[in-house]
């Protein structure tokens, strides 16, 4: 009986010495800017599904120009240029663009919800399911 006690004990003892594991940094969240955003980014996240690396990658500038490389539906990348602007509204900054050639507007604008060093998420102001999460290339 004492050595079924001591047992009780020592993983009492044990549990009670456990730390709980330390919580992992949240990334900070960086201002909306020209300066921020500008870079190349991968598509790694459409409507909560995943998309293939490199399928499509955007090149923001901080001129205000992108270029746009997809291989989606195709075995050869199709390429779309244009510019874009960043707009301060009421629930945070959008970005909106335009394509060169056909002087058409984005079928969207998007609400850019995070932005860190590493990730960006954009969220459609007219569709809230309609979230694309892009990872920084460079």
């Amino acid at each position: 009986m004492k050595k079924i006690i001591i047992a009780i004990f020592c993983v009492l003892a044990a549990v009670a010495c456990e730390k709980p594991a330390p919580e992992a940094p949240q990334p900070v969240q960086l201002r909306v800017s020209l300066t921020n955003i500008a870079g190349e980014w991968d598509l790694m996240q459409w409507k909560g599904n995943a998309v293939e690396s490199g399928s499509v990658v955007v090149k923001l500038s901080k001129d205000k120009t992108f270029v746009l490389t997809q291989t989606v539906g195709s075995m050869y990348p199709t390429q779309y240029t244009g510019e874009y602007n960043l707009v301060e509204e009421a629930e945070g900054t959008v970005i909106r663009g335009i394509y060169d050639y056909t002087y058409e507007y984005w079928d969207h604008q998007y609400k850019i919800t995070s932005l860190t060093e590493e990730e960006m998420e954009w969220t459609s102001t007219d569709d809230a399911e309609d979230i694309y999460v892009y990872s920084r290339i460079d």
